[in-house]
């Protein structure tokens, strides 16, 4: 069974809401950060500076002047050829990221 709900949908007009917001799955298999519904909660406003597609925006509402990432998040959650951390500071080049976020590097060949 699957339990639980959308916790966020906005109606234009209602609730004092500009627009109208229904979170959807995202990204893509072959860049490793396919995220469902709930996962786009936060990342369309954490990712997005205004809110014109979404209610809320990171510099619109919140005032900061960059997207909000994890230190070891790849900007747009999508360059993980290196992290975060490499891409600020060169220094710290480790092994290549080779899963994402939301996506494992490679499949398993057998079940556990």
């Amino acid at each position: 069974k699957k339990r639980g709900g959308l916790l966020k949908e906005t109606v234009t007009g209602q609730g004092g809401y500009a627009t109208s917001y229904k979170p959807q799955a995202g990204g893509s298999a072959a860049d490793k950060n396919v995220r469902s519904p709930g996962a786009s909660i936060c990342l369309d406003c954490h990712l997005n500076q205004t809110a014109i597609s979404t209610p809320w925006g990171y510099g619109s509402t919140y005032g900061a002047t960059q997207a909000i990432l994890g230190y070891w998040d790849a900007p747009k959650y999508q360059d993980y050829s290196t992290s975060g951390a490499e891409q600020r500071y060169p220094f710290k080049k480790k092994n290549p990221v080779m899963g994402g976020h939301y996506g494992a590097s490679a499949p398993l060949s057998s079940t556990p």
